[in-house]
């Protein structure tokens, strides 16, 4: 069941053992997904653990492309954290990285 996830809850899931990874406004359980992820893998996907990954997904990615991963949709950011409804923008990746 989907429900409300706030940013301290998707930050919890900031590694590859349990990676949560915000596109938009949608959070997505992306641990087994990043294993699968065609071309360079986990690469892609790990740095984007626990934070907003939006503009690195949409770089590389049509927003329609979430449809086909809804499965691992386990929220939406609540209201109070959605990019532009806070001055506070969710952290984007830095210079992360996982092995």
């Amino acid at each position: 069941t989907k429900r409300e996830i706030s940013m301290d809850e998707l930050s919890t899931h900031d590694n590859p053992e349990s990676c949560w990874v915000l596109f938009y406004d949608q959070v997505y359980d992306l641990t087994e997904h990043a294993y699968r992820h065609p071309k360079i893998g986990k690469a892609a996907i790990h740095p984007y653990c626990g934070i907003n990954g939006t503009d690195a997904f949409s770089n590389v990615h049509e927003k329609s492309y979430l449809e086909s991963i809804d499965d691992l949709n386990v929220g939406t950011l609540e209201a109070t954290n959605s990019p532009g409804s806070s001055p506070t923008e969710p952290p984007q990746a830095s210079n992360r990285h996982f092995r």
